[in-house]
């Protein structure tokens, strides 16, 4: 009988993606975000266009308004991953509200698997968003 044990690494590296105008994520490890040749220690929001620092500090004070950014790229968002740091916290609806009124969906996970989730979805050419709680 085979058993496997699953164990979350600490340290998430990502493949380099295969178009280089998009904007990827090269790795996160420890509240770390590599994208390019920057390290960033601070919440970030991530596009296939850029990134910008987002000012949230804890998923408990996330209020609709952090989504502002969302609202303001120059393309039509079809998604929002959201990372919330170590461990998945899924947000109460009145602090997503703001993304359900738009019709721009939703998917909560840890920071590590939002990473590589967008990285899949944006080198694919989704329209995704990736606000990153570090």
């Amino acid at each position: 009988m085979l058993i496997m044990r699953y164990s979350r690494p600490m340290n998430t590296k990502l493949n380099l993606h295969h178009d280089a105008s998009i904007t990827l994520i090269r790795s996160y490890n420890n509240g770390k975000v590599l994208i390019a040749d920057t390290e960033y220690t601070s919440s970030m929001i991530v596009t296939s266009q850029g990134c910008a620092r987002w000012p949230l500090t804890s998923i408990e004070s996330l209020a609709s308004a952090h989504f502002a950014p969302v609202f303001e790229l120059d393309f039509d968002p079809e998604l929002v991953i959201l990372g919330t740091g170590m461990r998945q916290i899924f947000p109460a609806a009145e602090q997503t509200r703001s993304l359900l009124d738009a019709q721009i969906g939703l998917d909560v996970m840890d920071t590590a698997a939002a990473c590589r989730t967008y990285n899949i979805l944006a080198d694919d050419g989704r329209r995704v968003v990736a606000c990153l709680l570090l």
